[in-house]
């Protein structure tokens, strides 16, 4: 009986089991899947919105259920303020905002919004001894002040292995930043003729 009464998907007989549900929207979903599950986006708000109440509104929304509730209501500036609060890595937010830019070059938030995401993860991506090497791509499509910001970032990640300073050589080499390179061929001169390494040092 009281899986065909949730099955009917009637708001009054879901709330009875209010308590057997996780979160407001595990119930909102619940409802939309038996009640109307061809739902769109604007249908589903409004299934969702008393199952939210019966959870004690909006403000009581857990931080990811709050992420959804935004989502749904396509508030997207909530969610970007939403993501970038809760999610320690901004990940989900630049990439949020870059999609969006893609998709539509006069998005409301512009370029300048898109870019300062993408620039905030790059930085981070860039001291991470693994994966530094993939921020490149992300900083060089943020226009000059990516590239700028490049730049100053080549020039202070340690470089304590061969290999790694050929790669930032070449990515030197590419993007033109002849100063950055000489600087970094004296700085690994001197440490070489420091060791009595003098073949490489002249290399």
């Amino acid at each position: 009986e009281n899986v065909l009464r949730i099955i009917s998907g009637q708001l009054a007989d879901l709330q009875t089991f209010a308590h057997e549900f996780d979160s407001a929207y595990e119930m909102s979903i619940t409802r939309a899947a038996f009640a109307k599950p061809t739902a769109s986006a604007a249908e589903f708000q409004s299934l969702a919105k008393p199952c939210i109440d019966t959870f004690g509104g909006p403000v009581s929304l857990a931080p990811l259920d709050a992420i959804i509730h935004a989502t749904v209501n396509f508030d997207i500036m909530t969610v970007l303020s939403l993501t970038t609060g809760h999610l320690r890595n901004p990940w989900f937010s630049a990439h949020l905002c870059d999609i969006l830019y893609k998709l539509d070059e006069d998005f409301q938030f512009g370029v300048r919004m898109r870019d300062g995401f993408i620039l905030d993860y790059a930085a981070g991506l860039i001291t991470h001894p693994a994966v530094w090497h993939t921020s490149v791509d992300y900083l060089l499509s943020c226009g000059e002040e990516g590239r700028q910001q490049l730049e100053t970032c080549l020039s202070r990640i340690p470089h304590c292995t061969t290999s790694k300073l050929y790669k930032i050589l070449s990515i030197c080499d590419q993007h033109r930043f002849t100063a950055l390179r000489s600087d970094l061929c004296k700085e690994q001169a001197n440490k070489e003729a420091g060791s009595g390494c003098w073949g490489n040092a002249l290399l």
